[in-house]
């Protein structure tokens, strides 16, 4: 058995083991990445320094990008989601003809979040953390490795870091 299969276990088999904690892992893996991007959106509108417009700005140009680079990598390479190879516990609906590797969610999540992080320090952790509870919710709903975790993860900052040095603080 694999390292990156011990892993996803570990995390996995923490489910249907309590109710809070299975709605806590349900949240994270579905819900939470529309609160990270309600709350970048409303920091663009409520705050008036432009410095929240442009690092709004970047952060929805990388997660476009993350996106756009996982549907790439899925079309060179199709990793099968774990519930399909293994007897997982599984607490959302995923099909099976959907990739794994590298997660949309996560990528999405650590774009928004890296691209938080190189303007404003302190923001972008609680922005990383949230994306990192993201990825873990996935892991514990059954429906990635953490491989495709660590995937998305580097696909968001590469996304991330193209958003700034391309756009450069166009706005």
């Amino acid at each position: 058995m694999n390292l990156d299969f011990q892993i996803f276990q570990v995390i996995n088999n923490l489910a249907n083991k309590n109710i809070y904690l299975d709605w806590l892992g349900i949240f994270a893996a579905k819900y939470l990445i529309f609160i990270i991007v309600a709350v970048v959106l409303g920091l663009a509108i409520l705050k008036k320094d432009r410095i929240y417009k442009l690092m709004a700005f970047n952060a929805f140009v990388a997660a476009g990008w993350a996106w756009v680079i996982n549907n790439l990598i899925g079309l060179i390479y199709f990793r099968p989601r774990p519930f399909v190879n293994h007897e997982v516990l599984k607490l959302i609906q995923k099909s099976a003809l959907e990739k794994s590797f590298p997660s949309d969610h996560v990528a999405i999540s650590f774009a928004i979040a890296f691209a938080i992080y190189f303007y404003n320090k302190k923001l972008g952790i609680i922005f990383l953390i949230l994306a990192l509870i993201v990825g873990l919710g996935r892991i514990f709903v059954g429906v990635h490795y953490p491989l495709d975790i660590l995937g998305g993860i580097i696909v968001g900052l590469l996304s991330a870091f193209l958003a700034k040095r391309i756009l450069k603080n166009r706005l």
